[in-house]
């Protein structure tokens, strides 16, 4: 077997996926390649240097190995002690760039950099930046219910918050921390005057959850049975519910991220649909025409009531 493979076979190994059993694995076979070559043939072979970062990162910093060397995953601890998974794809000497994060989308994601330490600074110089924006997602994930995304994450800039069995309030957050398209799913003409009303007098020295509870006048021990119920039996509740969609009939779709939503206005009508469904049931019932602006408009599927869908809401 020559030098390639064994190092193939070292890299590849599940046995040296951890630095201290990999960083023993390539001494082994760099000490019998330097004792059958003349001169040494590390740098040919792999960037040492690149071996030797990975030992000396930060403490708040822990590193692990996917199948290969090529693959590593950082557990970054912030200042706050939130623990960031970052991943990295080693392309070859100083070229080291991110494959996954979970935050949202920031073009220092795109760079190639040249050492680990330079995505570590890189990364949390960005974070800082963001701590806002987490304190308010954590703020409305532990104090509300909410149905969308089903597993939140930073990287979900978004969070739809159940009001009641038939309504939702979506809110979007800026990476600064500030609400954003506030509007209501679902159908509630006393909803919806009081959202109208709260938003022209939005408390900026409030945060979300705060405003929330002000413009619907819920009281605090509402709110926050309502963030146990949803951190603690948040699956169960949706099954109890039997949220399916009226046009698949599921709950899930296996490539469409969402729950089924209260997309229909008229009061009696109970059925929930994936926007994605809707969209393209309003489409084929249209002839297949895409909308002009991307809103789609037509009768609900269920009780032919006039309903529009937007298809910047589906991931089709």
């Amino acid at each position: 077997m020559n030098i390639m493979d064994n190092l193939f076979n070292v890299l590849k190994s599940d046995d040296f996926n951890t630095l201290p059993h990999l960083m023993k694995g390539l001494n082994t076979l760099f000490e019998a390649v330097e004792a059958n070559q003349s001169g040494p043939l590390k740098a040919d072979l792999l960037d040492p240097q690149f071996l030797s970062e990975l030992e000396s990162v930060p403490e708040n910093v822990d590193i692990s190995f996917g199948k290969s060397l090529t693959d590593i995953k950082c557990l970054i601890r912030d200042e706050n002690l939130r623990v960031h998974e970052v991943y990295l794809k080693y392309d070859g000497i100083k070229r080291i760039r991110i494959i996954s994060v979970n935050i949202p989308f920031a073009p220092f994601l795109e760079y190639i950099y040249s050492t680990v330490e330079e995505v570590i600074v890189a990364y949390l110089k960005h974070v800082i930046t963001l701590q806002s924006y987490f304190y308010e997602l954590e703020n409305i994930d532990n104090n509300c219910v909410v149905v969308e995304p089903i597993k939140p994450t930073f990287k979900d800039d978004y969070r739809n918050i159940r009001i009641d069995d038939k309504t939702w309030l979506h809110v979007e957050i800026t990476p600064d921390g500030y609400p954003t398209n506030i509007h209501l799913i679902g159908q509630s003409e006393t909803w919806q005057d009081k959202l109208q009303a709260g938003v022209l007098n939005w408390d900026h020295d409030k945060n979300i959850v705060e405003n929330v509870m002000s413009i619907f006048d819920f009281d605090k021990s509402m709110l926050l049975s309502k963030g146990n119920t949803n951190k603690l039996d948040h699956e169960d509740t949706q099954m109890d519910d039997g949220i399916l969609c009226g046009i698949c009939f599921c709950s899930e779709l296996p490539n469409s991220p969402g729950v089924p939503q209260p997309l229909c206005q008229n009061s009696n009508c109970n059925v929930y649909f994936h926007q994605n469904c809707l969209f393209q049931w309003l489409v084929a019932c249209e002839g297949g025409r895409p909308p002009a602006f991307g809103v789609i408009n037509g009768s609900c599927p269920t009780c032919l009531q006039p309903i529009s869908c937007s298809k910047k809401d589906c991931v089709i």
